[in-house]
């Protein structure tokens, strides 16, 4: 890592000038060009955070970004986030990734004065999703906590034990000690009474593909329950024909039952 000591003021003003691309824009001041770039939905309306799946280990947001036209269609802004990929990080790293660019777009939804913020997570980014869940809440501020209204938890791993002994782990590197420490299930129970409160009146979505593993139906269905014990309105939903890809891959279309029970909970929300 370099030495900021090393780089003089003329040196630091000019890698921030080289570095801001809105500076660099002939259509108007910095301003101008971020308030235009943002000018995609109304100031106050909701957000999704969109995580993809791939086992912590695969895919990309630029792979993964089925929702945006029918959600964008519908006046819900929609953030496609990516994260760095195992075995290059550890399951740890990306959580925290994560939670750092949730909080972001709440702070960011907070000024722009949005009715709530939901995310979305499919397999691996249900998990990292699920994991907001956690004693991270605490370390929010009230109203950032008040903003985030919703998951939806599309064919999650919400323990991760299971995991170890299985392919999947070359590249974690779990052991069942650090397996245990990142699965929201177990989290869900360290949540302090102020987080409890904050989150009871969240909607909660919990979704898998009929022709899912029976592995993963578990998951969903014993996640759920451990849900339904700190939050008040959890919906486990079996999307019929669907397997674990196809689930999300059809949140393209409009008229998907996923897609418009999305739009449905986040609209019935913020009214």
């Amino acid at each position: 890592m370099a030495d900021d000591s090393a780089t003089s003021g003329a040196q630091r003003q000019e890698l921030e000038e080289q570095y801001s691309p809105s500076r660099w824009s002939r259509r108007g001041d910095a301003d101008y060009v971020i308030s235009e770039h943002v000018r995609f939905a109304k100031e106050d309306c909701p957000f999704l955070v969109y995580v993809h799946g791939g086992y912590w280990q695969e895919l990309s947001r630029e792979l993964s970004a089925y929702c945006v036209r029918p959600l964008h269609g519908a006046g819900i802004a929609v953030a496609v986030v990516g994260y760095d990929l195992a075995p290059q990080v550890n399951v740890l790293d990306i959580v925290e990734q994560i939670q750092a660019a949730v909080e972001f777009v709440l702070n960011f939804a907070q000024k722009r004065g949005s009715r709530g913020v939901w995310v979305c997570g499919h397999s691996a980014g249900a998990h990292l999703s699920a994991w907001l869940l956690s004693p991270w809440l605490d370390r929010l501020g009230a109203a950032a906590r008040r903003l985030l209204r919703g998951l939806v938890l599309v064919s999650g791993v919400y323990r991760l034990a299971p995991l170890v002994p299985t392919y999947v782990n070359h590249a974690l590197r779990l052991t069942r000690e650090t397996a245990d420490s990142v699965s929201p299930a177990l989290a869900a129970f360290q949540l302090s009474p102020d987080s409890k409160d904050s989150i009871k009146n969240m909607r909660i979505l919990v979704a898998i593909g009929q022709h899912d593993s029976p592995a993963f139906h578990e998951q969903s269905r014993e996640y759920s329950k451990i849900l339904r014990g700190i939050c008040n309105h959890v919906e486990y939903l079996e999307v019929a024909d669907m397997d674990h890809f196809s689930v999300v891959e059809n949140l393209h279309k409009e008229d998907y039952i996923l897609t418009k029970k999305i739009i449905a909970m986040i609209k019935s929300s913020n009214n």
